[in-house]
């Protein structure tokens, strides 16, 4: 009898304490109760024969909708946080454009096959009030289409020449606009077609120029909101790989044209200390700036935090896209140059988290709104949760390959008897994550504690991978009193606190 009223004490824990509300402190939280906070999810409405981007919603504060992708993650924030993405980088353009527009006179077409020519448009699309369109380089893709029909456009400015978008895209265009309205800004390399951008906004130009290498996405992306809002021209370096200077060309213009300052982003091994030096004799040490970090993360939160001093940009509405690729990118700098907000680079890796732990945890107040650009394969929902934690004043544990592979599993349905990749039970949870780690430990959870632990623990102990462990229940324990775990069939992978269910931790 006794030990079937411990049953029943262990089940009613379950059901009932296992998700409450994060309590995230920075000293091995304390549990607290609270109803569950669900990640949202939004589909719009198709139109017409284009499908409809997802807008996933992930305020931690509303009631949870029965749309798929679901998930109870017990973490109390209240920035709300909403993902643009779709299942393809147009998708996800068109998901950021609808987002940013609803209308526009001019917009800005590029190609998604590569970088350097749109590097520089983020300035020009400021000038022009305009979106920046992708698409493949050899047809005009569906969705370009539609947003110019949609946006009631009435011209449209090609980036790069030929071989980047070709001229069955352009007479596409033309066909939606007329000939006489679309132009093309292109120049023989990426230098120039940096300068032929400028050339279209000659005359509407701010007084500030920036410089950045025409051979790295990251550091022109990360600018580019400021380009945008301040309407500034962009610059690029470099005539071939590994030259970091500015030709002759891009130096005249600089020279003969009426700025007053200069921003250089990234540092000497992308421009040069030369170049800085030929810009401080012409415009005072004073005027100009460089703004750069040890990587791309690091300076993608300087340009951040200057554009936010400088009172351009704001941390409000801040855009988190990944710095491994660019389009998502690219489309998002007229969204948050639109809404005077700051791009961050982020990804899963601890460099990758720096804008996290810093821009976003040290302005966390100033933030209600923000923006995850792309779908979960660049920017996966277990590194929003991660933000989530942060935003909500937690520490998180990075670096350990276990944490990491559950917080990768967020949002997963709980199926008995599954090991993943996509359900699990709570022992499948576990097994499939120390798998990824690396380690070769049984399925069965009761060979864990009995036989194969190395180390079989107080859980006032617990470090950061280890196995919580209770009769009938595991999960992985992540740090500062919380663990993720697979519940019920009621409940998907999903973050909890209540600490005093577990009686042992496990170590491998």
């Amino acid at each position: 009898m006794k030990r079937y009223l411990i049953t029943i004490l262990v089940a009613f824990l379950m059901m009932n304490l296992c998700i409450p509300a994060l309590s995230f402190a920075a000293d091995n939280a304390s549990s607290a109760d609270s109803d569950e906070n669900p990640v949202l999810a939004s589909r719009d409405q198709d139109i017409g024969d284009y499908p409809a981007s997802s807008v996933e919603e992930l305020s931690l504060e509303n009631t949870p909708v029965d749309l798929e992708p679901t998930a109870s993650i017990g973490i109390s924030s209240s920035v709300l946080w909403r993902r643009l993405a779709g299942d393809n980088r147009y998708l996800t353009m068109k998901a950021i454009v609808e987002e940013a527009f609803t209308t526009a006179d001019t917009v800005i077409v590029a190609t998604t096959s590569n970088y350097p020519d749109a590097l520089a448009a983020s300035g020009l699309a400021g000038v022009k009030g305009a979106p920046i369109l992708l698409t493949d380089g050899s047809s005009l893709g569906a969705h370009a289409a539609y947003e110019i029909s949609r946006l009631s456009a009435k011209n449209a400015i090609i980036v790069g020449g030929t071989g980047a978008v070709s001229l069955d895209v352009e007479a596409e265009i033309c066909a939606i606009l007329g000939e006489g309205n679309v132009k093309r800004a292109s120049g023989e390399n990426r230098m120039a077609t940096a300068l032929a951008l400028y050339t279209e906004g000659i005359g509407s130009w701010g007084k500030t120029a920036i410089v950045a290498t025409g051979y790295g996405f990251a550091d022109a992306l990360s600018i580019s909101p400021y380009a945008y809002a301040n309407k500034c021209p962009i610059f690029l370096t470099g005539s071939e790989v590994g030259d970091t200077e500015l030709n002759a060309d891009v130096k005249a213009v600089i020279t003969k044209s009426n700025f007053d300052t200069v921003i250089i982003v990234g540092g000497e091994g992308v421009v040069s200390a030369a170049t800085e030096s030929e810009l401080v004799t012409q415009f005072g040490e004073d005027n100009v700036t460089r703004l750069y970090g040890d990587d791309r993360y690091q300076t993608s939160a300087r340009i951040a935090a200057f554009a936010v001093d400088e009172n351009v940009l704001a941390y409000n509405d801040a855009a988190l896209a990944t710095g491994v690729n660019f389009p998502d990118a690219l489309a998002g700098s007229t969204l948050c140059g639109s809404k005077a907000s700051v791009l961050l680079l982020v990804d899963d890796s601890v460099a990758g988290f720096y804008c996290v732990e810093t821009s976003i945890r040290e302005n966390r107040a100033a933030i209600s709104n923000g923006y995850i650009l792309g779908g979960e394969g660049v920017l996966s929902k277990g590194l929003l949760t991660k933000v989530d934690i942060v935003c909500a004043g937690g520490e998180v544990v990075m670096g350990n390959a276990i944490v990491d592979a559950a917080f990768s599993r967020i949002g997963c349905p709980y199926e008995y008897g599954a090991e993943g990749p996509g359900s699990f039970d709570c022992s499948g949870l576990v097994w499939w994550c120390y798998e990824q780690a690396g380690y070769d430990i049984e399925r069965e959870s009761s060979g864990w504690y009995y036989t194969n632990a190395s180390e079989r623990l107080a859980v006032a102990l617990a470090q950061p991978g280890d196995i919580l462990w209770m009769q009938g229940h595991v999960g992985i324990y992540i740090g500062y009193g919380n663990y993720i775990h697979a519940a019920d069939e009621d409940h998907p992978v999903n973050i909890g606190s209540w600490m005093p269910m577990w009686t042992n931790a496990l170590r491998y």
